[in-house]
């Protein structure tokens, strides 16, 4: 497990799950964390992600309404001022 390292603020979970609708099955996603996207200048924090895998998953909302999913580690390779520091990667 390792920690990832996000500016923005907390969130309590306003959908502890999200249902996709596929064409032969429902899955199910269990939302871990929900971080609001900040810059310091906006009063943001960074946020520290605890537990989290290379393979889970990631929802990203744009403003504009477009939804990214994506994994941590793809995310991690694209921010890469996300990735964990000091002793706690990997």
């Amino acid at each position: 497990m390792k920690k990832l390292h996000i500016q923005g603020v907390e969130e309590t979970h306003s959908n502890p799950g999200i249902r996709l609708e596929g064409v032969d099955s429902t899955i199910k996603v269990k939302a871990k964390y929900e971080v609001s996207i900040t810059s310091a200048r906006d009063g943001g924090t960074e946020e520290t992600l605890s537990n989290v895998k290379d393979d889970d998953v990631m929802l990203l909302e744009f403003e504009d309404g477009i939804f990214i999913w994506t994994r941590v580690d793809q995310f991690e390779e694209d921010f890469p001022e996300s990735k964990s520091r000091g002793g706690d990667a990997n």
